[in-house]
């Protein structure tokens, strides 16, 4: 996907550790908006998208770079002032920064 924006991806950090295939996705100046994990156990091996936005989405594909475009596609596909809407556990969409 060619797009002006930026889309970084760096270790998901949970608990102070981190984990080898899951990925925190950042847009433009860094602020995370979704996430890349590799489900590997069972018998359908396959990458988990999901985005941290209001509304969010999700899916599966076979690969990572896959999973990186339809996340991109879906945070691209909402407008401007949504794209950065972080929705945290505990935290209600209207309290999230625009």
């Amino acid at each position: 996907m060619n797009d002006p924006v930026t889309f970084t991806r760096k270790p998901t950090v949970v608990g102070g550790q981190s984990h080898q295939n899951d990925w925190a996705v950042s847009y433009g100046a860094g602020q995370p908006l979704g996430r890349l994990i590799l489900r590997d156990q069972g018998p359908a091996k396959h990458w988990a998208w999901a985005t941290w936005t209001y509304p969010s989405s999700s899916g599966r594909e076979d690969t990572l770079e896959a999973a990186q475009d339809a996340l991109k596609a879906a945070v691209l596909a909402l407008p401007p002032t949504k794209r950065c809407r972080h929705v945290t556990p505990g935290m209600m969409a209207s309290d999230s920064p625009v």
